[in-house]
């Protein structure tokens, strides 16, 4: 993705591509760290006119359980942030598109596909720690 004719970070991470020479505009900026768990199935509505159907996310994007997105309370919507999982040694950017978590004690709720990506679906939830404009070293 081009933002003011330059690539954006998070796109590139997703994309397997280097980021040496993509701009930052920050340094890394930890917002707050937590438990995070996931969601997806539960948003699936099934299939409309023969074709699979999804609710709108807070931002309007359809949710997709195996997509790569999250849910914040008060983050912008479409903000990047970067996600690291602590106990599984593993860390990407995702981009807030819906409000949530609802569960008490959460601060993010993962999409299935990020929580698989992140190494902790299997366990249902992870601590995890929020940052600003790009994922630590």
């Amino acid at each position: 993705m081009i933002i003011g004719g330059k690539l954006s970070r998070a796109f590139a991470l997703a994309c397997g591509m280097s980021v040496a020479g993509v701009a930052q505009a920050q340094e890394c900026k930890l917002i707050q760290t937590g438990t995070a768990s996931w969601y997806g199935e539960e948003m699936a509505r099934g299939k409309k006119n023969g074709k699979r159907h999804y609710n709108k996310t807070a931002s309007g994007d359809e949710f997709v359980p195996g997509g790569i997105s999250a849910a914040h309370k008060t983050l912008r919507l479409n903000s990047e942030i970067c996600v690291v999982a602590h106990g599984y040694n593993t860390k990407t950017m995702v981009e807030i598109n819906d409000r949530g978590p609802f569960a008490k004690g959460r601060i993010l709720d993962a999409s299935r596909g990020l929580a698989e990506r992140l190494g902790f679906k299997d366990d249902g939830e992870a601590k995890v720690s929020l940052y600003a404009n790009c994922c630590p070293n």
